[in-house]
């Protein structure tokens, strides 16, 4: 277990919390998950290879209480797909035959696909703000991968951050105040994992820097008490970082165990809109997990990406 040394918080403030609360703060990585028996209900909208021979990939979308499922994409590359916080739109990448990335929505159903943002640059790794009047993301387009946010009403764009050292996965707080992202510090692109207001202000590592490790996909907890994220060293690991207590411990464990000599890789974190149950990937099949009750439920999907609704 990791010990943080940013802004952890003081002997005094910890033991004044106590006097006045009676009780010492609860942490999220106390208890083992438990892989639970039951089905899951509500929608998975994902990203699959088109097939073997190509690198592109299609949008899918699986009703996981009928096991029906309709492909959203039929032409092009697209990628990385996220739900609105109403159900009702769906968030993606799509790969344009000037080779670069841009945002797309497009509705539940397929339609109405259309361009949020077009540049001479790439506009990936884009994340719905909670009230779905932002996008996050990041872009290229001055240089060095910045963070930026696009007011979908008013189109404004505005950036976040001014350094040149490469930035990537921001994603929103679930209260709206908060953005986490990953930065290198050191120069030797062993990423670390910050937080910052939405206005770019207020820059804080939550992570220190380890030359043996590096951190990427930070999302928020449901509550905004915590961060999970990938560490990879090795092989990638789903990490949880605790606000309560600084400290950092795996998040699901090894609850899938591997073959001799076998590894299986954990990462690709998001959150679910509303229930706030957090999906991952091990060993490219996905799981949702409801942090509250530490209960992992098998999707029984393979994919690249994934995102739940509700």
């Amino acid at each position: 277990m990791t010990r943080l040394i940013a802004h952890p918080p003081t002997k005094f403030a910890f033991m004044l919390f106590i006097l006045l609360t009676g009780c010492i703060p609860a942490s999220k990585i106390s208890t083992e998950p438990v892989l639970s028996t039951l089905d899951i209900t509500g929608e998975a909208v994902y990203s699959v290879f088109v097939n073997s021979q190509t690198s592109a990939e299609k949008i899918l979308l699986t009703n996981l209480d009928t096991n029906e499922t309709v492909e959203l994409t039929d032409s092009g590359s697209n990628s990385a797909p996220k739900w609105s916080s109403d159900g009702n739109q769906i968030l993606y990448l799509s790969w344009t035959s000037e080779n670069y990335f841009d945002i797309y929505i497009m509705n539940k159903d397929g339609s109405n696909k259309r361009s949020v943002l077009s540049t001479p640059a790439n506009e990936r790794m884009a994340d719905w703000s909670p009230d779905q009047r932002k996008i996050v993301f990041i872009s290229d387009k001055d240089g060095s991968s910045e963070i930026y946010t696009i007011d979908l009403e008013t189109q404004i764009v505005s950036r976040l951050t001014y350094s040149p050292a490469d930035k990537a996965f921001p994603s929103w707080s679930s209260d709206g105040k908060n953005i986490a992202f990953v930065s290198s510090v050191e120069g030797d692109g062993r990423l670390q994992v910050f937080t910052m207001d939405v206005d770019g202000a207020n820059i804080k590592q939550v992570t220190d820097y380890n030359p043996d490790y590096f951190n990427r996909d930070p999302i928020w907890c449901p509550d905004d008490d915590c961060i999970v994220f990938t560490r990879l060293a090795g092989s990638a690991k789903l990490m949880l970082l605790d606000f309560h207590t600084m400290e950092i411990a795996p998040f699901v464990g090894d609850f899938v165990q591997p073959e001799q000599g076998e590894v299986i890789d954990q990462g690709k974190p998001t959150r679910s809109p509303v229930r706030g149950f957090v999906t991952f990937s091990v060993g490219g099949t996905f799981y949702a997990m409801d942090i509250k009750r530490r209960e992992i439920y098998p999707l029984g999907i393979h994919a690249l990406d994934l995102s739940l609704y509700p």
